[in-house]
C-alpha cells in the first residue's frame, strides 16, 4: 500500500508520471525501506499512515477528507508519538493556498480540525494511561529513555561490562 500511496502522492503533487514512477523505484531500492519490509516494526506502518494522511490533506476539498486525514494522523500518533507535533504544521501548510487573510483563516480552521480529530483518536489511549499510571501520559512514557539513548553514545561500563582501557 505504501508504494501506491507514494505513487499517487507524487503524481498529484508534481503532476508527473515519470516522477511518480521514479519515486516508487527509489523507495523500492532504498536500503532502509528494503531492510524493514520483512520485519514487524513500526517504520513500514508509519510510512504508510503518513503518506495516507498527507494524500488526504492534498485532496481535502471536502470536510470528509479533512476528518479522514485527522483520523489517520491520530493512528500515526499512536505508532510514533512525535507525529502530533507535526499535524498542525503539515495541515496548515497543506491548506494554505496563498498568504491572504481569508486563506490563512481557512487554513488555521482546517488545521485545527485535523489536529482535534487526531487528538480525539488518541484520547482513549491517553485515558487508559491515566487510569493505569495514575498520571496523564499522552501516548508513551518512554520518551525520555529514547531521547537519552539517541543522543548519547553507549556506555558498556554502565551496563556492567569491563572497559579494556581500565585493565
Amino acid at each position: 500500500a505504501t508504494f501506491w500511496l507514494l505513487y499517487f502522492f507524487v503524481r498529484r503533487s508534481l503532476d508527473d508520471e515519470l516522477a511518480a514512477r521514479g519515486a516508487v523505484m527509489l523507495l523500492t531500492i532504498y536500503p532502509n525501506n528494503a531492510a524493514y519490509v520483512p520485519l514487524l516494526l513500526t517504520e513500514t506502518l508509519y510510512t504508510c499512515l503518513l503518506l495516507g494522511a498527507s494524500l488526504c490533506l492534498m485532496t481535502a476539498h471536502a470536510w470528509r477528507n479533512v476528518l479522514l486525514a485527522g483520523a489517520i494522523f491520530g493512528l500515526a500518533t499512536l505508532v510514533k508519538t512525535q507525529t502530533i507535533a507535526l499535524v498542525p504544521v503539515l495541515a496548515f501548510v497543506a491548506f494554505l493556498g496563498r498568504w491572504s487573510t481569508g486563506s490563512v483563516g481557512r487554513a488555521v480552521l482546517r488545521a485545527a480540525a485535523v489536529t482535534c480529530v487526531a487528538v480525539a483518536v488518541v484520547l482513549p489511549w491517553s485515558l487508559r494511561n491515566l487510569e493505569v499510571f495514575g498520571t496523564f501520559v499522552f501516548v508513551s512514557s518512554n520518551g525520555g529513555k529514547n531521547l537519552l539513548a539517541g543522543n548519547h553514545p553507549p556506555r558498556p561500563a554502565a551496563a556492567g561490562a569491563v572497559d579494556p582501557a581500565d585493565e
